[in-house]
């Protein structure tokens, strides 16, 4: 090392008092680093950023674009839901006895429950299973 020379060091390299004399006594300055040089103790500091707005655009159309396709789900899912009440008036006439309906109106449910729980229907999934739950729970107390 040269006389004149600047050494930029962290304080626990050259703590001692002794370190700190021979450097003096060879003309070698000793510096701190700089704040802006000195580790993050947490490094989340440096990954968060703030939002710009370009962000906030992104984010608000993401949002309309989920409402979107939860509104498009829920239309198909009554217009399923019409199509099957308006086969079921059709099928009802023609079947002559009353177990028919019945079961057809069982194999309904059992169809149009998992079909409600894949659109994003769970409120009406929840109905159907207890309306199936209630129907089978009948005709159980019929059996015996």
């Amino acid at each position: 090392m040269a006389r004149g020379q600047i050494i930029i060091a962290p304080d626990h390299l050259v703590k001692s008092f002794i370190t700190k004399m021979f450097y003096k006594s060879i003309g070698i300055e000793i510096r701190m680093p700089l704040p802006e040089n000195k580790p993050h103790e947490n490094l989340t500091d440096l990954l968060i950023e703030e939002p710009t707005v370009k962000d906030d655009q992104i984010e608000s159309l993401q949002k309309k674009l989920d409402y979107e396709r939860d509104a498009r789900l829920e239309e198909r899912f009554i217009y399923i839901v019409v199509l099957v009440i308006l086969l079921d008036v059709v099928f009802f006439s023609i079947m002559p006895s009353f177990g028919g309906p019945i079961s057809l109106l069982i194999l309904e449910l059992l169809i149009l429950i998992p079909l409600a729980k894949r659109m994003g229907m769970e409120e009406i999934a929840t109905i159907l299973d207890k309306v199936l739950n209630r129907v089978a729970g009948n005709s159980k107390d019929r059996d015996p």
